[in-house]
């Protein structure tokens, strides 16, 4: 049976949060093999990687040409709360946003930041170059599954029915 993204994705986190520091896909490769049936060959591997890398919320980054790192290895999404991160505006009004701050977004090349002022606070909120392939999955597991929705139609239709045959 083959298995999915969503199955494979844990799998590679644990083993980098094991080693603690970034890992070329050989590595990874060569510790994950042993799982049964999820990396039967290196090629899983690389889509798996691949994939994740496409997404807006990705759990994975590229570091330099082979090396493969946790987006955010500490696994704490308030990381960004106890430490402030700084930058310059420029004559034009230009800054750039600090990379813990990018990754934490999931900012890339072609996002969107959206700008607001609330109360003498400025928000930033990042929109990604492709909206709506970001909110691919949001819905997953909340909520029923289409055969369970269709189970359930069914089953209303059928109670419709005797209702009208009891008329």
């Amino acid at each position: 049976m083959r298995a999915s993204y969503e199955e494979r994705v844990p799998v590679i986190e644990a083993v980098l949060r094991r080693l603690g520091r970034p890992a070329t896909r050989a590595e990874l490769y060569d510790t994950l093999k042993t799982e049964e049936g999820l990396f039967d060959n290196r090629r899983r591997l690389d889509a798996t990687i691949r994939d994740d890398l496409k997404r807006p919320r990705s759990v994975f980054v590229r570091q330099g040409k082979d090396h493969i790192a946790l987006r955010n290895p500490t696994g704490n999404t308030t990381q960004l709360e106890s430490e402030p991160q700084e930058s310059k505006v420029y004559e034009r009004g230009q800054t750039v946003v600090p990379k813990r701050i990018r990754d934490a977004m999931a900012v890339e090349e072609g996002t969107t930041l959206m700008w607001q002022v609330k109360e003498g606070i400025a928000q930033v909120v990042a929109i990604p170059k492709d909206p709506v392939r970001a909110l691919y999955g949001i819905m997953k597991e909340k909520g029923p599954t289409f055969q369970e929705y269709l189970a359930e139609r069914n089953a209303e239709r059928q109670r419709e029915r005797e209702l009208e045959a009891d008329d």
